[in-house]
């Protein structure tokens, strides 16, 4: 993707510390809420594994369709694997195509040209081999994408979440900030101390906690933190009213 171009300020690259830790929670609750205010948005996972056969033997990509969903169009997963392993591991065990970089980044600027916000979510964290050259970090370096980091809010968050950004910032990579992900209710005491000390460490922006909600299915959340929002839309140019 051409670094002088506008089109990669729409690209939000969504990572996380870990797998499992919320990241296909954050971005679909994003996708909805810039949909709902009259964006043309997109919701890509270019690459999943563990996914499920279908009744007609279909690899099924479970976050990739609830993103689908958030986003209002069909499934944008170009890479699907069956083994819940990493992509490299699982393409080695598929008769599938095995992930391609070249092609991811001109799907994600179409993806751009095409749209207003596009969110790609990542599989894994940052260092999670795509294939035995590539990273899911050069992916995010490639396409030239902001990136979000989504982490637990409780015990040994401080230690993963900094590994994560100071893994970001030392690649240049140009970061939103962190955003917690609490798929059950935390003591807000310990949440803001989490926070604090990493943003001590990383001199990383905190984003606010996306606290419990009906995980995939809610279609107006009202939990989304004001910082994240304000910060996704200060990253594409956009404003809080409809363009």
């Amino acid at each position: 993707m051409n670094p002088s171009s506008n089109r990669t300020k729409k690209l939000i690259f969504v990572t996380g510390t870990d797998t499992d830790v919320g990241k296909t929670v954050v971005s679909t609750v994003l996708l909805a809420h810039f949909r709902r205010l009259g964006y043309q948005v997109r919701g890509i996972k270019p690459v999943e594994s563990g996914c499920e056969r279908g009744s007609n033997g279909e690899l099924i990509p479970a976050d990739a369709t609830a993103l689908a969903k958030a986003a209002g169009h069909s499934i944008d997963c170009p890479f699907r694997f069956e083994a819940p392993l990493a992509p490299a591991a699982a393409a080695q065990l598929s008769s599938q195509p095995a992930f391609n970089l070249r092609t991811t980044l001109k799907h994600l600027e179409m993806a751009c040209i095409a749209n207003q916000l596009v969110i790609a979510e990542g599989a894994g964290g940052l260092l999670v081999p795509l294939t035995a050259t590539h990273s899911m970090v050069d992916l995010v370096l490639s396409c030239r994408a902001s990136l979000l980091v989504v982490a637990r809010p409780g015990l040994g968050t401080i230690n993963h979440t900094s590994l994560t950004l100071e893994a970001a910032a030392r690649r240049q990579i140009p970061l939103i900030g962190f955003v917690f992900s609490a798929p059950q209710p935390l003591d807000p005491g310990r949440i803001i101390a989490n926070a604090q000390a990493i943003t001590a460490i990383t001199q990383q922006r905190y984003l606010g906690c996306l606290g419990p909600i009906d995980a995939l299915e809610q279609d107006h959340p009202t939990t989304i933190p004001q910082e994240l929002i304000s910060a996704i839309a200060a990253n594409v140019n956009a404003t809080s009213s409809p363009p």
